[in-house]
């Protein structure tokens, strides 16, 4: 009888323990350092915790399986737990604070940018439809200069959605790739376009130039599968992180796809 009495209370330990296992993936580090790979996943399974190992002057973004995001700042060696990682999440509540895409990109307006990446109104949506892969993580204007800097711009069809965040203005986007010329005008009050027949093959990795009347920007863009954006948000972050999409990950991560979960 005792000793089924201890298996028992074993089994309700591990009951217990699978079910308040914890995920954390990684989103993005800055700068990169060898021992931190975006997409890594970090848990808590079986109540031995992982440590996240951040060094110095590096700063590390992650996501929970909750929908909770953090930031690490080294030196530090952090459990990969929520009660280890409390004291580096980012507030949910982003009017008064920086959230992901500020803080590690430096990329001004966020709560706009997030608003901007949920449902477009039926008088601005043109010829975008929504259901389509990746419609609802464009390429916003705005963040332009960040990825000519560097870094990787993913597509799940043979199309780019391009977005803004400030629609008072008219603006001629032209886009060019693989010796195709696409153009098409930006109207005051529309926020989105749709460019398709880029040419683009599945896993292909190409240079894209997109310009406005005010810059020219040169940026990578590569097509992955559509199967990447399927399953749970923290499903579809980690994938996004691991191909390197780290800017569509990162708002993803805000929620700005209109699909977390």
């Amino acid at each position: 009888m005792l000793w089924r009495s201890f298996l028992a209370t074993i089994a309700l330990f591990w009951t217990l323990t699978a079910a308040h296992a914890e995920e954390f993936v990684v989103i993005h580090v800055e700068p990169a350092v060898p021992d931190l790979v975006a997409g890594a996943v970090y848990g808590s399974e079986g109540g031995s915790p992982e440590f996240v190992f951040v060094p110095s002057g590096v700063k590390v973004a992650l996501l929970g399986e909750d929908g909770t995001s953090y930031i690490v700042e080294g030196r530090a060696a952090v459990e990969a737990s929520h009660d280890g990682l409390a004291g580096f999440r980012v507030p949910a509540d982003q009017e008064n604070d920086e959230g992901l895409l500020a803080r590690m990109f430096g990329v001004a307006g966020l709560s706009e940018t997030t608003a901007a990446g949920r449902a477009i109104p039926n008088d601005k949506r043109g010829q975008v439809d929504e259901a389509e892969p990746g419609a609802r993580l464009p390429l916003f204007i705005e963040f332009l200069p960040k990825l000519a800097e560097g870094g990787t711009f993913c597509l799940f069809s043979d199309s780019l959605f391009v977005r803004r965040i400030d629609s008072r203005f008219l603006d001629r986007i032209r886009v060019e790739v693989g010796g195709r010329t696409l153009e098409e005008d930006l109207k005051p009050g529309a926020i989105a376009l749709r460019f398709t027949g880029l040419g683009i093959g599945e896993n292909e990795k190409v240079k894209l130039t997109l310009a406005t009347k005010r810059d020219v920007h040169e940026i990578a863009v590569q097509r992955l599968p559509a199967g990447v954006l399927e399953g749970s948000n923290f499903d579809r972050v980690a994938r996004l992180a691991k191909h390197g999409c780290t800017l569509q990950a990162l708002m993803a991560a805000e929620g700005a796809d209109g699909k977390a979960e």
